[in-house]
Parts: structure tokens; C-alpha cells; sequence
């Protein structure tokens, strides 16, 4: 028995495409899954969303689920090619597209000129409060305020909230640099 090990790091995050159904009504909420192997993949799937959130509607924050999953199978098992997944860590940042925070006031300014009859009750924030803009679907609005516990890069990957560091998060580079598995 000649045991293996492979480290891979699913995301998912919910990405937006500009679609129209029939009747003219936005369509498109999408979920975006796959699986990156290290922290340069990470950054070439920021600079994906980055890119598209340049195109049609701008989402401006995607929020990014990772978890690193180990997978270990015997190399001598030529037969059954049997194998075990362990999750491991997990960790959720939130980049901002446009490299800054954002606020409630900024909501206006975002869809009006666009969608000038999207629903948004402003009531439940005060205009600074900072939040992620979790979806937009051409007319209703979903946002979140952001708390202590919440990470905010930029393209960049820098860490923008809740303390600006100009460099990426801490925890982030741990976990992604977390690439091999020694298997006994």
C-alpha cells in the first residue's frame, strides 16, 4: 500500500451574467464552483470576477467560500482506483471589485441611471454603514452590513476591511499555502 495525498481548494461564489429572458425580464444569477490548487490560481480567479463584474451589471462584491479538502488514495489499488476526501479548513472572504468599501449611499449611484426602477429599502442601514452587495437581479437589491468577522480584499488581494493592511489576509495566505498533505 503506497499511500498518496492531493490538496485541492473548492470555491464558490454566486456571479452574475447579463441575460434577458423572452418578456424582457433580467435573468442570470449564477453559481460559480470550481476548484483552484494554490494561491496563484486564487488570484487568477479574482482577476476573472474582477474582469466581469466590468461587464454588464457590476455585482462590485462577490463573496468567495473556500475550503481545502484533502484526498488521499492508494497508488497500488490499480483495480478499484478507490480514494477518500477530508474537508479541512474552511474560510470565506469578500472581494470588492472596485477596491473600495461599500457603503448604502453608494446603492443610488450604482443602479439608478441603469435600472432606475429597482426596489432597495434603505431604512434597515444609515447611509455609512458598510455592506457586500450579495445579488442584484436588475430589480431587487440584497445587501449585508459587514461586521468585524468579515474579510474584504481588493483586486489586489489586499485586505480592506476590517483593518486596512495593504497586504492580503493573513489567514488567506496560510490556508492557500497549505498545498501538500503528509499521509502516513
Amino acid at each position: 500500500m503506497r499511500l498518496e495525498s492531493n490538496v485541492m481548494f473548492k470555491y464558490k461564489t454566486d456571479e452574475f451574467y447579463e441575460r434577458h429572458s423572452v418578456n424582457g425580464h433580467m435573468v442570470g444569477h449564477a453559481e460559480a464552483v470550481g476548484n483552484i490548487k494554490n494561491l496563484n490560481e486564487f488570484r487568477d480567479l479574482v482577476t476573472k470576477l474582477t474582469n466581469s463584474a466590468k461587464r454588464g451589471i457590476n455585482k462590485v462584491t462577490y463573496r468567495i467560500d473556500l475550503n481545502r479538502i484533502v484526498t488521499i488514495r492508494d497508488t497500488d489499488d490499480l483495480l478499484k482506483y478507490k480514494s477518500a476526501a477530508f474537508p479541512d479548513e474552511e474560510m470565506s472572504v469578500i472581494l470588492s471589485t472596485t477596491g473600495k468599501i461599500l457603503r448604502i449611499s453608494d446603492i443610488n449611484t450604482l443602479f439608478k441611471k441603469e435600472f432606475p426602477k429597482f426596489f432597495f429599502i434603505q431604512h434597515e442601514y444609515n447611509c455609512f454603514c458598510p455592506i457586500y452587495l450579495e445579488s442584484f437581479d436588475g430589480h431587487d437589491v440584497l445587501v449585508h452590513a459587514l461586521d468585524k468577522d468579515n474579510i474584504v480584499i481588493d483586486p489586489n488581494l489586499n485586505q480592506i476591511w476590517p483593518v486596512a493592511t495593504n497586504q492580503p489576509p493573513i489567514g488567506l495566505i496560510n490556508m492557500l499555502s497549505k498545498t501538500k498533505e503528509k499521509v502516513y
